[in-house]
């Protein structure tokens, strides 16, 4: 799973809130070499780890056709937060040229509530951004992660240590 080209180098830091575990922040610079429009879609397939080992692919598939146009219609709170994380304007919106963009410290405070539910255990996300009408892959990213149960208000006490996470460049 790789471009045949250079598309688009990024790198990212995340790391935990101290206080809350379930938010996260982020800071990211990138570098696209296309021009990001509604010729664009997404696909992310979601994989769940087997009880009998090894990775089960399908567990939750999505593809997002029209990417700018389906972003903001579909999740406008979080289309504006991005937007002036960016470029520092809510109101930026595509076609976006080639070049670099940053932002930092961008917050998981937002609600999304097209999420479903997952059961506890391990998770593997791939994401892949390509061309709609050629399907020329430009970007792909895979993630890991894991649902656990959520601790209650008595067990408050436990201390959950900051995580950091990185891209690999």
């Amino acid at each position: 799973m790789q471009p045949k080209k250079i598309f688009l180098k990024m790198h990212y830091v995340g790391w935990r809130d101290r206080k809350n575990p379930d938010l996260w922040f982020y800071s990211w610079n990138g570098t696209s070499f296309f021009v990001a429009n509604d010729e664009l879609s997404v696909n992310i397939n979601l994989a769940s780890w087997s009880a009998r080992g090894g990775w089960k692919d399908n567990a939750f598939i999505a593809t997002v056709p029209r990417v700018c146009s389906t972003g903001r219609a579909s999740i406008p709170s979080l289309w504006r937060k991005m937007m002036v994380a960016v470029f520092n304007d809510p109101d930026a919106d595509c076609p976006f040229q080639p070049g670099s963009y940053s932002f930092s410290n961008f917050s998981t405070d937002f609600d999304i509530e097209a999420v479903p539910s997952f059961f506890y255990g391990k998770w593997r996300a791939t994401g892949k951004l390509f061309r709609t009408s050629s399907r020329e892959l430009l970007a792909c990213a895979r993630a890991y992660g894991s649902t656990v149960p959520k601790l209650s208000k008595r067990n408050s006490s436990v201390h959950v240590s900051p995580h950091r996470i990185e891209s690999q460049d």
